[in-house]
């Protein structure tokens, strides 16, 4: 049983609103749901490819709240509350941002509040060595210069005059960026637990993933795991012809 708030599929090309629903019987998935005119409709198919994201941010867990420092969760809201408040750098609030977390999206805010020249604190939970690690540190500079410029600043390589990283310390902040990623909750969605090694589910052979449920941020990785799991298809339904005959 699936319920999210849209669903695309491709054989039709429908916008599916308000609800749908996936269920499993026997060898087949049946999905329905309603399309954008209102219209209900019905699917069956052998195998489903999910590719509705981490819908759910990651919380930190923060002993205590000061209700005047404001604390966003994405890009957008951080560049709503930089338009709200233009003290933010300047001699009249000289506290930083500090944003938190070491993955794409806190590398967005800080080089965000930097493009705004508003100094940043940058606290991270992984070590120098750990970030090397990371899909951060595999990104090509050439492709990739913005995000590369400030994988250098996270690992110490280079400097900024308004920037600096902690991995633990106390301090006085104006606003607080919490970038600490999304994690996958298809509670609801589903009607079973599945897990995933790659991009197929190791308890359903034909249950699918691509995106970020699989670990696919990026557009030019998000088109290599949508051919992957079509050669996948491509390979099932052949030998299976060729079994058949």
């Amino acid at each position: 049983m699936l319920r999210q708030r849209s669903l695309s599929t491709a054989s039709g090309g429908l916008r599916c609103l308000d609800a749908s629903e996936k269920e499993k019987t026997g060898d087949v998935w049946t999905v329905t749901g309603k399309r954008k005119d209102g219209l209900s409709f019905s699917y069956a198919a052998e195998n489903v490819v999910l590719a509705c994201g981490k819908m759910k941010k990651r919380q930190l867990e923060l002993p205590t709240r000061n209700p005047s420092v404001p604390i966003v969760n994405d890009i957008l809201s951080l560049k709503s509350q930089l338009m709200k408040d233009s003290t933010l750098g300047t001699s009249a609030n000289d506290a930083r941002v500090t944003v938190i977390g070491d993955g794409i999206s806190s590398a967005d805010a800080v080089r965000l509040c930097l493009e705004h020249e508003i100094p940043v604190l940058h606290v991270m939970r992984r070590t120098e060595r750990q970030l090397r690690n990371t899909v951060l540190s595999r990104l090509s500079p050439l492709h990739y210069a913005e995000y590369h410029s400030i994988y250098r600043l996270m690992i110490g390589r280079d400097s900024h005059p308004l920037y600096e990283m902690s991995y633990a310390s106390t301090e006085k902040c104006s606003m607080l960026v919490v970038c600490i990623g999304r994690v996958s909750d298809l509670e609801g969605i589903l009607p079973e637990k599945y897990s995933f090694s790659g991009y197929q589910s190791e308890e359903d052979p034909t249950l699918y993933c691509v995106g970020s449920l699989a670990g696919d941020h990026f557009v030019r990785y998000i088109v290599g795991g949508c051919l992957e799991v079509a050669r996948s298809l491509h390979h099932y339904y052949k030998d299976r012809n060729n079994n058949d005959t």
